[in-house]
């Protein structure tokens, strides 16, 4: 069976999504998180998301004229889960 592809936004450490992710790798969630996505470049929950090999992206949700930088995903996501929000 091909599991569904979660994409998960997060602003900070990302606690919810460490447990999605758990309940993911468990089989309790039939989905693998494909995109971890941040407004913060700063994030610590990015971080923890590359040491677990989870492809992630931050998108700017400032006004375009006011970015500095920012990486467009290329994983597409079945879902996209917004913990915490």
């Amino acid at each position: 069976m091909t599991l569904a592809k979660l994409g998960i936004l997060i602003s900070g450490r990302g606690s919810n999504m460490m447990a999605i992710v758990a309940a993911c790798e468990a089989g309790e969630v039939p989905a693998e998180v494909a995109l971890v996505l941040s407004n913060r470049a700063d994030a610590a929950g990015l971080d923890w998301a590359r040491r677990h090999r989870i492809a992630t992206a931050v998108l700017s949700h400032r006004p375009k004229s006011s970015r500095r930088s920012s990486t467009r995903p290329s994983q597409r996501s079945a879902m996209v889960t917004l913990p915490a929000y």
